[in-house]
């Protein structure tokens, strides 16, 4: 897997990151299906490398990538 190496593509990596991570968080509550793939450490890393660069998930991150795997063209069962 590459790493992110533009400003935007590490923007991408963290909202990613941290959204799949909260996808995994809700399943292991039982909120939720379908994040059964999440690479947990993976996500970890790019979360502390991104901090290290000043970048932080976006405010809108969560609801932005909720309505794009909510699409009926994409599965949600992706995962970083």
């Amino acid at each position: 897997m590459k790493d992110p190496s533009t400003d935007a593509e590490w923007q991408e990596a963290v909202d990613e990151a941290s959204f799949w991570l909260h996808a995994h968080a809700a399943q292991c509550y039982g909120l939720i299906t379908g994040a059964d793939h999440v690479n947990v450490p993976r996500c970890a890393d790019i979360l502390r490398r991104g901090r290290r660069r000043r970048v932080f998930p976006t405010p809108d991150h969560i609801e932005r990538l909720t309505r794009a795997y909510s699409a009926p063209r994409v599965n949600i069962t992706g995962g970083i």
